[in-house]
């Protein structure tokens, strides 16, 4: 089996990819990679840049002009405007002759360059759909105007030609069959299990800890906020990446409080170990876009490989899995000081059940037990 996988950034930094990679050379398949770096971590049989683009003026107003001319002109007979990086297929990143059996792609702006390979070559294509990209960023005027129409066109349009669909929550799977009338399958966003201890719970000090992206749209500041206001058993540690200028801000808000720090992100093969030494994970984030409100995130998955207690806000598909697992607390609303409140009145032995409820969890969510829905998926498209 023949396969190319497209994807941004370095192929083998995005913790779901590399995990179906690691289950394709289980399955001996010869894999290819089209993204925008190269990696010497997986033996790839051909690694294939994608053309870089332009931060120059005159291509930024040039991509602006695009987006106007596609908001005007239906974007489906359009073929050029299909993505913004279909121009480097038609200069040659393809080699003459080359072809595969299947083609994984992982975001939107890969579909109509991945159907155009697929007609080309008789291939199978599998679309693991992260976010709802329809709605990804709705909450900007920008984005509804100009993107949200080219997006859903996309959608409409070319998501049918995909022999297998796949998504994050179960938000996902019902909005796509809704919407666009596709069965999409679940393959949640789990790490691979690690042996971990329940670490004691210590009454006088309780460790609270958030890791991942300085996304403005998760308002973490609001995280901040929320332990200012707990009373001086509770700490909280972040382990932010993204935007500097964001997390520049979020260390301003926290000033000089003694209870919060923030420290360098850790690899992935540490992040588990690092992550177990604390009792709580934590999720103060409103629904400001669909995509979070419907979100099943990779750290929900790690905090739980970790033996961690979960405390979210009540976003459906988190509470949906705590509340199953009994692993966690679902606060009852985004309010501020009702969630303090109820955070504080919580016990040592209520967070050291949790994080026993977590450890019996951890041996099920985990990608040897997910990989299980993929591997099913992977071998119906091959046979």
């Amino acid at each position: 089996m023949r396969v190319l996988i497209i994807c941004e950034g370095k192929i083998t930094r995005l913790g779901r990819v590399r995990r179906t990679i690691e289950l394709l050379q289980e399955m001996n398949a010869e894999i290819s990679s089209l993204s925008d770096e190269t990696s010497n971590d997986y033996p790839f049989a051909m690694q294939l840049l994608l053309p870089k683009m332009s931060s120059s003026m005159l291509a930024r107003i040039y991509r602006f002009s695009l987006k106007i001319l596609r908001r005007l002109i239906p974007v489906f007979k359009i073929k050029i405007l299909l993505t913004r990086k279909i121009t480097g297929f038609t200069s040659g990143i393809i080699p003459q002759g080359q072809s595969w059996d299947l083609i994984i792609i992982e975001h939107i702006d890969f579909l109509p360059l991945a159907c155009e390979l697929k007609e080309k070559q008789k291939a199978k294509l599998f679309f693991d759909i992260r976010d709802f990209y329809p709605r990804e960023f709705e909450k900007y005027f920008l984005f509804r105007l100009l993107e949200a129409g080219y997006r859903k066109a996309v959608f409409t349009h070319l998501l049918e030609k995909c022999e297998a669909v796949v998504t994050v929550s179960y938000g996902l799977v019902d909005a796509l069959h809704q919407d666009y009338c596709i069965k999409a399958h679940l393959i949640r966003s789990m790490p691979t299990y690690e042996n971990k201890p329940v670490v004691p719970v210590d009454k006088n000090v309780l460790r609270i800890v958030h890791h991942g992206s300085a996304n403005a749209d998760r308002i973490l500041g609001e995280t901040i906020k929320l332990v200012e206001k707990l009373d001086m058993r509770f700490t909280l540690d972040l382990y932010l990446v993204g935007n500097s200028n964001d997390i520049l801000n979020l260390k301003k808000m926290a000033g000089n409080n003694p209870a919060i720090r923030f420290h360098d992100p850790v690899t992935f093969d540490r992040l588990i170990g690092t992550l177990n030494q604390y009792d709580i994970g934590i999720f103060f984030w409103e629904p400001t876009t669909f995509n979070i409100k419907y979100c099943l995130p990779n750290k929900l998955f790690e905090f739980i490989q970790a033996r961690l207690m979960i405390i979210s806000t009540p976003l459906p598909d988190i509470s949906r899995l705590v509340n199953e697992y009994q692993c966690g607390l679902i606060l009852p609303s985004f309010n501020l000081n009702e969630s303090a409140k109820v955070i504080n009145s919580l016990t040592m032995p209520e967070i050291l059940e949790a994080k026993s409820a977590s450890n019996k969890a951890a041996s099920v969510l985990c990608f040897q037990e997910e990989k299980k829905v993929l591997r099913s998926i992977l071998c119906s498209l091959i046979s």
